[in-house]
């Protein structure tokens, strides 16, 4: 991929998070699309349809280097842009998810929504279906 460059640069104390279960080593201070880069990571996510995405602006602006994140101490994964996320000791990364279908991966999508019965708090499944209309008598 590209190299590292160090000449002449102070880098932030290391620190260690994880990305789709493997340990990785970044610098704090780092983004982490710079740690995700650095470790060759080139799908931070997929589109609905399937197709890789990767971070186009890298300034927060087009919302393409989302990942999933937990913060640490934290099993709750959140998405967040990477571009302006700073690395911090201890977190969990997941890239290449789908954003349509996080539940692939075994989370919510919606705060107060169970998995196994979305229905049940009125909300359309992400498989493409819709509420059901109630019938009329």
């Amino acid at each position: 991929m590209g190299r590292q460059i160090s000449d002449s640069i102070t880098r932030g104390p290391s620190v260690s998070l994880t990305v789709n279960d493997v340990p990785v080593t970044a610098c704090a201070g780092e983004t982490l699309a710079a740690a995700l880069f650095a470790n060759e990571t080139i799908v931070f996510n997929r589109t609905h349809s399937g197709e890789a995405r990767a971070p186009f602006c890298n300034m927060g602006t087009c919302f393409e280097c989302q990942v999933r994140v937990a913060r640490p101490g934290s099993s709750t994964y959140r998405w967040l842009r990477a571009c302006v996320t700073q690395v911090e000791d201890g977190m969990a990364v997941r890239t290449g998810m789908r954003l349509d279908k996080p539940e692939e991966d075994g989370m919510a999508v919606r705060t107060g929504t169970r998995l196994d019965t979305p229905e049940e708090d009125g909300m359309a499944v992400l498989t493409g279906t819709r509420p059901q209309a109630p019938e009329e008598a």
